[in-house]
């Protein structure tokens, strides 16, 4: 029990840690590996039922595809042209899940190897929620008028899903307060 304890501690820091790369360009704080984890993992549950997919397999897997950077750090683009963070954070995945009870570590481990060879719907769906989520929040930061992150408004070319592209698509004419704006408007108070 001390091992799964451990486990859930350690999880935590995904509260804490921030996603790589938005610092080139900003100076506030980026999301966390835990917000942008949930909200891709509810991206992704809309994608995995537009497109058939196992909507609980995708949702698990988005959950768990950022637990070995709680171990090795968040890696973006630049960074990793100089060291291969997928091979230390598959190292690092494999070494938490077995604090794990034996059937749901192994399960764990599945469905991040299953992610990370992107070879079945569940995972194309998986990682077309990934990158989505991104490009939701370099909108966000583009409404606010930080510049730096247009090009995750045009990955179009890296998403594998119809939907996928779909949602790309709309959100890049999108204005990102707008889901707010006529809940609060007087037109939407109710008597």
């Amino acid at each position: 029990m001390d091992e799964i304890v451990d486990y859930i501690f350690e999880l935590g820091v995904m509260k804490r840690r921030h996603i790589a790369g938005f610092d080139h360009f900003m100076s506030q704080s980026s999301s966390t590996l835990a917000s942008h984890s949930q909200r891709a993992a509810l991206i992704g549950m809309i994608l995995a039922d537009l497109e058939g997919a196992d909507i609980q397999k995708v949702a698990t897997m988005l959950l768990i595809h950022e637990i070995g950077e709680v171990r090795v750090g968040d890696t973006d683009n630049v960074a990793g042209r100089y060291r291969d963070p997928a091979d230390a954070e598959h190292h690092a995945v494999a070494d938490q899940n077995r604090k794990l009870p034996a059937r749901l570590g192994q399960l764990l481990t599945g469905l991040y190897l299953e992610l990370e060879n992107g070879e079945t719907l569940e995972a194309r769906v998986a990682k077309d929620a990934d990158l989505l989520e991104h490009a939701f929040s370099a909108k966000e930061y583009l409404d606010q008028g930080i510049q730096g992150r247009r090009a995750w408004l045009r990955n179009d070319d890296y998403l594998q899903t119809e939907s996928g592209k779909q949602v790309s698509q709309k959100l890049r004419n999108s204005d990102s307060n707008a889901w707010w704006i006529h809940l609060n408007s007087m037109s939407a108070v109710v008597e």
